[in-house]
């Protein structure tokens, strides 16, 4: 049986930055659709790149997922694609549900 990918288990210690962390993917994408209206695929790449280093680390590697393939899209300027994943992006937000347990 597969574990349920939008039920997330994150560590009590990060709670505090946890929501934080959330707004600015959040944020991200906004200005990663004021990018593409102004065609500055290398913010895009720069934005992509840092979700792919962040989300492991707090639990959230759709994130980084999605954050490698933006980063590969914005290389190539692969409009399409970039819309693809920030819809992605959006939609694991939306659906996530965050458990903060003891981690020791």
């Amino acid at each position: 049986m597969q574990e349920d990918p939008y039920k997330i288990k994150i560590d009590k210690l990060i709670e505090d930055l946890f929501p934080e962390y959330i707004e600015s993917i959040y944020r991200n994408i906004q200005k990663i659709k004021n990018y593409l209206d102004e065609n500055n695929f290398s913010d895009i790449r720069l934005l992509g790149h840092n979700m792919k280093g962040s989300g492991g680390g707090y639990g959230l590697n759709r994130i980084s997922e999605l954050g490698a393939s933006l980063l590969t899209a914005a290389k190539s300027e692969d409009r399409k694609q970039i819309l693809d994943d920030i819809q992605k992006l959006e939609e694991y937000l939306e659906k996530i549900e965050i458990e903060y347990i003891d981690m020791d």
